[in-house]
């Protein structure tokens, strides 16, 4: 791989830190919100809900973290 690709890797790499820190700020701002619930709200369909969409964030953002180090170690072993 050239340096041009490398340095687009590394830059995809960064700019998807920065979404996935982004999501992560998402994900404490809702579970926040969900965590001061009353448990009776929070087993009522519209906590439900909430809870499923933190779960579903939270493996969007393990997702990201495997990307973000599968292409840094790709970047990483053409530079050698």
């Amino acid at each position: 791989m050239n340096t041009f690709r490398r340095k687009e890797l590394n830059n995809i790499a960064k700019e998807l830190t920065a979404l996935r820190e982004k999501l992560e700020a998402v994900y404490e701002d809702e579970y926040e919100a969900y965590n001061n619930m009353s448990k009776g709200l929070q087993n009522l369909e519209r906590g439900q809900t909430m809870r499923e969409y933190l779960c579903d964030i939270e493996d969007d953002i393990r997702e990201l973290v495997a990307i973000e180090e599968n292409l840094n170690q790709i970047a990483e072993r053409q530079s050698k």
